[in-house]
């Protein structure tokens, strides 16, 4: 192959051996032209536009709201007051199919305290209540709706 090659060139006047070399030249430019030097490009253009997008989801993202948690539900508010007052409620259905409630020996200032706090907390006021004295032992049971 390459003592053909070499024959052909031999064959050739000096001045076809400069435009042959040149073309070729030409062609090896044009390929790495096309091959490398139009996807680099064409890459570094599309960073450059991605980065770009990516500042401003940036951007947007820090601009956002942070996310609201939602608010305490009417049991855990319960609990939280309750504790707080110094209260061990016990919470369960009541038969009405609300969130019931019921204070074994509370005293009584702080029960109703509590309930108040309920009520500013959620808005939520008891559907039923009830208050036992019995052998100087006070029982409040009562329900709130839902819950």
């Amino acid at each position: 192959m390459m003592s053909a090659f070499a024959q052909f060139w031999t064959g050739r006047t000096r001045r076809e051996q400069a435009m042959l070399a040149l073309m070729a030249a030409a062609l090896a430019g044009f390929a790495v032209w096309l091959l490398l030097v139009r996807p680099l490009d064409a890459w570094a253009a599309g960073a450059g536009q991605r980065r770009s997008e990516a500042e401003a989801l940036l951007a947007l993202a820090r601009a956002a709201p942070a996310p609201q948690t939602a608010p305490p539900t009417l049991e855990a508010t319960l609990k939280a007051t309750a504790t707080a007052r110094g209260l061990q409620p016990s919470l369960g259905m009541s038969p009405e199919g609300g969130l019931g409630f019921r204070l074994t020996a509370p005293r009584g200032a702080e029960a109703l305290a509590w309930l108040a706090d309920v009520r500013t907390a959620t808005g939520a006021e008891p559907t039923r209540l009830s208050i036992l004295s019995a052998d100087g032992t006070l029982e409040i049971e009562g329900a709130f709706a839902g819950g």
